[in-house]
């Protein structure tokens, strides 16, 4: 069964952003920016608008999910024919494609955070990532918080950049879920993770 990430109705490249747009130092040599998934359409309308001559993609999404006939989709079971993935896509236009997968609104997992901050530190400085999940928020802030993390650990402390990453246009990773609440868990999972790799740098 196929089921559709997008509205057809609405901007596909939601919770848009890049580092450069905001005035917070240290942010503007991160080279990132961030979304939510994109329809095939706007993938090379995407690498248009960051007009970066070296732009390397990151998938964080954990579901099967690709492109039929143009629309961003996902799946339950087994792959659907008439499916293009979200790599082939990317090779199309010659970006590089890197997918670290992680299930929606938790952290990484010990082996996926290893390979993200190995990836972040091991970049060339004259690489832009462009990093996505599902709707360009949970996943892609804490993408965002890491590099942040590991490239300003020594000017800024955790929460200034857990704040600053909010105020960039992601998630506030620090909000606090009631009882009961069917994130309560993940987050508190997510904060923790964050906290001690800002711990460990510091």
């Amino acid at each position: 069964m196929l089921l559709f990430d997008t509205d057809a109705n609405h901007p596909s490249l939601r919770s848009f952003r890049t580092t450069h747009q905001a005035p917070f130092e240290g942010l503007d040599t991160l080279h990132l920016s961030g979304s939510g998934q994109f329809e095939e359409a706007d993938f090379l309308r995407l690498l248009k608008k960051l007009a970066h001559p070296k732009i390397w993609l990151v998938d964080l999404r954990m579901e099967p999910h690709g492109f039929h006939e143009g629309r961003a989709v996902r799946w339950m079971g087994p792959m659907t024919e008439n499916i293009k993935s979200e790599e082939d896509l990317a090779k199309e236009y010659g970006v590089p494609y890197f997918a670290f997968p992680v299930l929606d609104h938790f952290p990484p997992s010990p082996e996926i955070a290893a390979e993200m901050i190995a990836f972040l530190n091991q970049r060339p400085p004259d690489v832009w990532l462009h990093a996505h999940c599902k709707g360009g928020r949970g996943r892609t802030t804490t993408f965002f918080a890491m590099a942040d993390m590991l490239a300003n650990h020594a000017r800024w402390n955790f929460d200034e950049i857990v704040t600053r990453q909010h105020l960039l246009g992601g998630s506030n990773l620090a909000l606090k879920y009631e009882a009961g609440h069917p994130k309560l868990e993940s987050s508190i999972q997510r904060l923790g993770f964050l906290k001690s790799l800002y711990q460990g740098l510091s």
